[in-house]
């Protein structure tokens, strides 16, 4: 595990879930301009650190039980 995950406090797996749902992983469409897609990017950027940040603190639960 990284130093900076390390000090992500844990995160809730409702509230992961909310945001998968609501910043999906997709394609952009030809009707977005080039920031758009940035932005898009960047929002999707976050919550894929924080889908990894999840499953490496949900491993470190169960090998702890």
């Amino acid at each position: 595990m990284t130093e900076e995950i390390k000090q992500i406090s844990t995160i809730p797996e409702d509230l992961l879930r909310d945001l998968n749902l609501r910043f999906p992983e997709r394609c952009p469409d030809l009707g977005h301009s080039e920031s758009e897609i940035w932005y898009m990017s960047g929002q999707r950027s976050v919550i894929r650190l924080l889908n990894q940040v999840f499953a490496e603190q949900r491993e470190i639960q169960l090998r702890s039980e």
